[in-house]
């Protein structure tokens, strides 16, 4: 089985950098989830979600903070979240640029493993609670 990679930086807390890649796989025969590997120096992490690629990145940025490790990537961005349908429908390598009191729209589609200089990447948890802020102050909640 092929798979597609997509190149990305990691950064230390001190900033330095060195080159990675991702590795995506899609979904076997008799699996509900994508496989997403990362790949840098030596090393490789791998994990698995049946909810989509943004979301196995998830558990590998998780793995990596420890370390102060993170990847460059929209998909480490503080307001980068995707939706439910974009999760389903493209396996979740798009996710929206989200802005507090707007909903999310078609032109605030990216690619998880992109970048661009704008992107700062963040823990995950602040990366979620960022979301639960967009969330509200849309009037909505993921308990509603």
């Amino acid at each position: 089985m092929d798979y597609e990679v997509r190149r990305v930086i990691l950064r230390d807390a001190q900033g330095a950098t060195m080159p990675a890649e991702f590795q995506l796989w899609e979904e076997e025969p008799g699996l509900d989830e994508v496989r997403l590997d990362l790949v840098f120096g030596d090393r490789s992490l791998s994990a698995g979600s049946p909810d989509g690629y943004f979301h196995a990145m998830v558990k590998i940025r998780k793995a990596l903070e420890p370390e102060g490790l993170r990847p460059v990537c929209y998909g480490a961005c503080e307001n980068v979240f995707p939706s439910p349908m974009a999760c389903s429908m493209g396996s979740g390598e798009q996710a929206y640029r989200l802005t507090l009191g707007q909903p999310a729209r078609s032109q605030d589609l990216v690619s998880v493993f992109d970048a661009d200089g704008t992107v700062v990447p963040v823990s995950a948890d602040v990366q979620a609670a960022f979301h639960e802020k967009w969330l509200a102050s849309l009037g909505t909640s993921r308990t509603r």
